[in-house]
């Protein structure tokens, strides 16, 4: 898996700056609180995909600035 193999959400300053691409508050906000709760890049990953996957598409699409 890319994502453990490169642990790009391994650290809290990986997390913020990762975070810093969303600008919706509520979710950054949401997605740094919960992915702290977390302690490998993996867990971290599918929380975001989780916590994204429940809004809508293009919104999130949006949010990650991918139009």
């Amino acid at each position: 898996m890319m994502v453990k193999d490169q642990d790009i959400l391994g650290s809290e300053e990986a997390i913020k700056k990762f975070l810093t691409m969303i600008p919706e508050e509520k979710l950054k906000n949401t997605l740094e609180k919960t992915m702290l709760n977390y302690h490998d890049s993996a867990s971290r990953w599918r929380v975001f995909e989780e916590l994204t996957a429940n809004t809508n598409k293009s919104k999130v699409r949006d949010i990650l600035d991918l139009n």
